[in-house]
């Protein structure tokens, strides 16, 4: 086996074939030589030429120009504060919210959540198609090698005449080329470069999406937190309220076993322990849906969620200047897309006003071309081609014209939708301040209403002890509290989800998380 290796290899080193793919090796070396020089060239008149054709042309189409402010002097139901650049939406979240545990999930949400990858790579995507987009403002360059070998048809063959004789021209023909190709638009009009505009728009725009779906995370995981929180708090009353309950009904079997109670009495106080369970599977099952969609947010299999500081230790968001509406266009970032698609929209407009007027294109064509390879690289061999084409459309049925209007029309959608936003924005704002005021006063009052039922149920049990009133009156004593008390803690997660939706509403919550 080894000796017909070795016989092998000799063979193939001797074998004209090697000589024939050594100098087809050495003609593509120098032939990819002149046509690199040939490109380099091309390359420096291309740095020159581009931006010189692309100046002398003009852009057709309207100028971005923003819509007029609509946005008011102040907030309703905003009191009145001085003019400062501290404001409520440039704090970043982890000094909003100072609960350690709740900054780990954020964290750990930003990290994680699948909507936040998702944009991260819709903002590569749309900086990929900016990308396709300026590469139509310069030239493409293509190279091209062909070898080919032909056998004409004897009856097709042409003849030469040496000294008066027909001879036939050879029936076998080589034909060997490399060639650079160049090829240009001139961007006279300004459709590449509104194009180009309006590709630059879409990948502000998706950047404030990727923004706008961060603030939206943060104070989502915020909420589902204190949410999680208060049904802690719940549970916490209803298993206090639940063990009342159960010792009273204890007392009352024994009562009635000593003839001082009655069976309606037992009964009472049996179907309230029954309620007060009722009340306690509810909330459980409450709470583990809410660490369900607490972990999907977190990017997780649904599992327990460590909790931190305890729901009455969590204050809301303190009174910090909110700024003036107008720093909504510039903090907002669902704001700051919509006004991006309005930019690309308007620059569609340019885009489609250039395709009434003439296409002008550039060609140029540089290479060799013999029927012998060793002839392919002299100067008999060598060739160029330079030419201009413009193209210009008679007849389309209105297919431009139609085309026009249409992004006339997605550009005035485009600036409605803006004015929508805004609106839409001040009203949020708006509704997140009445909702954090109000209810914080009704917090307040459901305060002084728990500690007067407080001092009622204590009043009614010494009155029962004492004979003096019946029971009803102590178990309805207990009930009022036990509702007033879960009011109470709700019209407080109501004040802390109304604060993180007011710090979301100007545009906070936007920032990445820090670095440890």
């Amino acid at each position: 086996m080894v000796e017909w290796w070795d016989d092998m290899n000799r063979r193939l080193h001797h074998c004209p074939c090697k000589k024939i793919l050594k100098r087809c090796c050495n003609q593509n070396q120098l032939i990819g030589e002149k046509l690199m020089k040939f490109s380099l060239r091309i390359s420096r008149i291309a740095t020159i030429a581009v931006p010189a054709l692309l100046l002398t042309g003009c852009m057709l189409g309207p100028n971005y120009k923003r819509v007029d402010n609509l946005t008011p002097g102040g907030y309703r139901a905003q009191t009145s504060e001085s003019p400062t650049s501290n404001t409520l939406a440039t704090m970043p979240w982890w000094d909003v919210f100072q609960d350690p545990q709740l900054q780990t999930l954020i964290r750990t949400a930003i990290e994680n959540n699948h909507d936040i990858k998702i944009a991260t790579i819709r903002v590569e995507e749309a900086r990929d198609s900016l990308g396709v987009t300026n590469a139509d403002l310069y030239p493409q360059v293509t190279a091209n090698g062909s070898a080919a070998r032909t056998r004409t048809a004897d009856n097709s063959r042409a003849y030469i005449w040496p000294g008066g004789m027909p001879v036939p021209v050879s029936a076998y023909s080589n034909s060997y080329a490399a060639k650079l190709n160049l090829s240009y638009e001139l961007d006279l009009w300004g459709r590449v470069r509104r194009s180009s505009e309006s590709a630059r728009a879409q990948v502000l725009s998706s950047e404030e999406d990727r923004r706008t779906v961060l603030s939206g995370l943060v104070t989502d995981v915020a909420k589902s937190y204190f949410t999680l929180l208060e049904l802690d708090r719940e549970m916490e009353l209803t298993s206090a309220t639940l063990g009342t309950r159960q010792k009273t009904l204890s007392l009352m079997e024994l009562k009635r076993k000593h003839g001082t109670a009655s069976d309606l009495e037992v009964n009472r106080y049996r179907a309230e322990v029954s309620s007060a369970l009722a009340t306690l599977a509810i909330t459980k099952q409450t709470v583990a849906q809410n660490e369900n969609a607490l972990s999907i947010l977190l990017g997780q299999a649904p599992q327990d969620i460590q909790r931190g500081a305890a729901f009455r230790k969590q204050s809301p968001i303190p009174n910090i200047p909110l700024g003036a509406p107008s720093d909504l266009l510039e903090r907002r970032p669902d704001l700051k897309s919509a006004e991006q698609q309005l930019v690309a929209a308007n620059a569609r407009i340019g885009v489609a006003k250039a395709a009434f007027f003439p296409q002008i294109s550039l060609t140029s064509q540089y290479g060799f071309q013999s029927s012998e390879l060793k002839d392919l690289l002299k100067n008999n061999a060598e060739g160029w081609m330079i030419a201009a084409a413009a193209s210009q459309t008679v007849f389309d049925a209105g297919r431009n014209w139609f085309t026009y209007k249409a992004s006339k029309a997605a550009c005035d959608r485009a600036v409605e939708n803006y004015r929508k936003v805004i609106l839409q924005a001040l009203g949020e704002v708006s509704d997140a301040l009445v909702a954090k005021e109000q209810s914080g006063e009704q917090y307040h009052q459901l305060q002084d209403q728990v500690r007067a039922l407080q001092e009622s149920v204590r009043l009614s049990d010494l009155r029962y002890q004492a004979g003096q009133s019946s029971y009803l009156d102590l178990l309805d004593a207990q009930r009022q509290l036990f509702a007033a008390e879960i009011q109470s803690e709700q019209a407080r997660l109501s004040e802390l989800l109304a604060s993180v939706r007011l710090y979301k509403s100007l545009g906070g919550g936007t920032e990445p998380a820090p670095v440890q």
